[in-house]
């Protein structure tokens, strides 16, 4: 596997693109990734032991050794832990409607997409060393009381409201890509077809938006906004591709 004129000894990528344990591709020093192995021996020779084919003493996940002249490379310990240092929400203002197909082949009869209406918020989370051994998640809780009239071209107008209450265990979901930062949308989720349309709703917002991250250390940090309030309007959405 080839990267900037570098070979690696074994997959050694995380999320947030981390790298370790890299040796450098030379006419001396190539890797046959199907075998998984050097086609030439170290450039350190015996110095390095008496496997003259290894690589940082098979530590190349920890170790690094950027010009192939080490036989012990330094510790690399960015790769083996995890740090939360950011996390912060920022509510947006204003709700906004989704469309976002289904996995897989559409099932006749069933819905071939998800319309999700509600505020997006956004969040930022910000890690030292290998985004992999943190945990993040997001907590959605409190209620939201909702109108919402759905209309599609050649259809009659599908109408629901209710109070939609958040807390549950199921509300709870792991930050999307790992420990990064990225986007929830508190609201309503309604199943649809894949023709395009428009829809009218009325919400009245009582509700937090918590995000957690926890490191390698067992550290937490946290953050947690309201999003309140009441706000009506329209929205579209496109047919399906």
């Amino acid at each position: 596997m080839a990267h900037s004129g570098k070979r690696f000894a074994r997959r050694a990528l995380w999320p947030g693109r981390i790298r370790c344990g890299f040796r450098p591709n030379t006419p001396t020093t190539n890797y046959n990734p199907s075998t998984a192995r050097w086609l030439s021996r170290d450039l350190v020779g015996e110095t390095g032991g008496n496997n003259l084919y290894a690589f940082l003493a098979n530590e190349s996940t920890h170790r690094i050794d950027p010009r192939g002249l080490q036989w012990w490379g330094p510790l690399i310990t960015s790769c083996m832990s995890c740090k939360c240092k950011v996390v912060r929400v920022e509510p947006g203002k204003q709700v906004e409607g989704q469309a976002v197909p289904r996995p897989g082949a559409p099932q006749p009869g069933q819905p071939s997409q998800d319309l999700y209406v509600g505020v997006p918020t956004p969040y930022k989370i910000e890690v030292d060393g290998n985004p992999a051994l943190c945990k993040c998640a997001y907590t959605d809780g409190g209620s939201l009381k909702y109108k919402l009239q759905l209309t599609v071209p050649g259809y009659p107008p599908s109408q629901e409201e209710g109070t939609k209450q958040y807390g549950a265990p199921e509300d709870t979901h792991p930050t999307e890509g790992g420990c990064v930062s990225g986007k929830d949308q508190p609201g309503i989720k309604a199943g649809i077809g894949p023709l395009g349309g428009s829809g009218t709703y009325n919400f009245t917002y009582n509700m937090t938006v918590t995000v957690k991250c926890t490191g390698s250390d067992g550290v937490t940090i946290q953050d947690s906004k309201p999003i309140t309030g009441s706000s009506e309007g329209t929205f579209q959405w496109p047919n399906q591709k």
